[in-house]
């Protein structure tokens, strides 16, 4: 019987324990990346930064602004709640 390999839909990682080296390992592995709690601006830009699939907020007021480039990456998977 051939070994089955874990089935991973997606990561939610809080905010803090994200680096470029976390996002790598599991977008090489075509898991995306979901994060919490993005509560302020520095923290939600960084997220974009990194390139997170989503991002989990109580302030949705953090994408005025960045409405359009919401919208463009909303295409390529970007979840905003």
């Amino acid at each position: 019987m051939a070994k089955r390999k874990p089935f991973v839909p997606a990561a939610s990682i809080y905010w803090r324990a994200l680096n470029p080296g976390v996002i790598d390992f599991f977008h090489k592995r075509k898991i995306p990346v979901y994060t919490f709690p993005v509560n302020s601006q520095e923290v939600f830009d960084k997220m974009l930064e990194l390139k997170v699939d989503g991002i989990k907020t109580s302030n949705p007021e953090l994408i005025q602004g960045k409405a359009l480039y919401v919208r463009q990456h909303a295409e390529e998977g970007l979840a905003l709640s």
